[in-house]
């Protein structure tokens, strides 16, 4: 098996529909599919997978889970995925892009910030935080008495995906939407930890990154913006989130880049300033590290 940390590894990344949620797939795996004869690779977008039946050994990063009926992986932008060894287990990924949960209305999109909204604040999306924190959380299982209604689910999905009926697109992004609020309850007793004193302060940590990320902006900035001092917002941000401040304004940095590659043609050069890089080539060089290619390949692997 390739090594884990070999740099090239392919990335994958659900394409935009065009008017429906924004680049969802779902797709049914075993142990010959595509996706997973294709050993080590990377996500550009967020990724669940349900295992039905059967059981194996899926990866993430340097962890193994061994994965039988009813447990669910999460995976993360950029995190290394392997499911070779998945031997015998079934079931289906479900890959999308944070802005399929985003709702634009008229009324909405005066507002400030709507469609920018960082991935992490959005409730439904708490398991995926908690998948950031370590391989204790990117591991659920759907309970007993609801896994036969998840395989239904499921399969209702891959459907409408498949065969792409007028409203498909609609009712991929309800079923979507139940889904994760299903995982976000899953979670709840390992997400009770950020619902306490510090929660307040994170959600005013996290509202400064996503309004001053294409600013110059650092964490004494961030610090001082909520009267705290650097040493010490630093090592709450880290107990509470396992990443530190400038990890969370490095992915609001990318989150937007990620969609003006997708969805504009503004040149690497032009996106870079957009998201708060004053050096492209820094840009682009942190951009490789974390997704495993450069701004224009994965523009390119996208289909844009």
């Amino acid at each position: 098996m390739r090594a884990l940390a070999e740099p090239d590894l392919p990335v994958l990344t659900a394409r935009h529909t065009g008017t429906g949620p924004a680049g969802v797939r779902v797709l049914p795996f075993d142990a010959s599919h595509d996706r997973v004869l294709l050993g080590p690779h990377r996500h550009g977008n967020l990724e669940l997978m349900f295992y039905a039946e059967g059981s194996g050994v899926d990866r993430l990063g340097d962890s193994a889970f061994a994965v039988e009926a009813g447990d669910v992986l999460l995976v993360t932008p950029g995190v290394v995925h392997d499911a070779s060894g998945i031997a015998g287990a079934r079931g289906w990924a479900i890959e999308f892009d944070a802005a399929a949960l985003i709702t634009v209305d008229s009324a909405a999109a005066g507002r400030a910030g709507t469609t920018g909204r960082l991935w992490w604040s959005n409730p439904l999306l708490t398991p995926f935080v908690l998948a950031g924190r370590g391989p204790r959380y990117a591991h659920l299982v759907v309970p007993v008495d609801r896994r036969d209604e998840w395989v239904a689910r499921m399969r209702e999905m891959e459907r409408e995906h498949t065969e792409r009926v007028d409203g498909w697109e609609e009712v991929l992004a309800a079923l979507l939407h139940v889904t994760l609020i299903d995982l976000a309850r899953f979670a709840a007793p390992y997400a009770a930890g950020l619902r306490h004193q510090g929660e307040t302060l994170l959600a005013q940590v996290f509202e400064l990154i996503d309004e001053r990320y294409p600013e110059p902006l650092s964490t004494s900035d961030v610090a001082e913006a909520v009267s705290l001092t650097p040493t010490y917002l630093t090592t709450l941000v880290r107990q509470r989130t396992g990443r530190t401040v400038l990890d969370w304004i490095t992915e609001r940095r990318m989150a937007a880049a990620r969609e003006l590659l997708l969805t504009t043609d503004l040149s690497v050069e032009a996106v870079a300033g957009r998201v708060g890089f004053g050096d492209p080539t820094y840009f682009s060089r942190r951009f490789r590290a974390l997704h495993g290619l450069s701004p224009g390949r994965w523009r390119t692997a996208a289909g844009v």
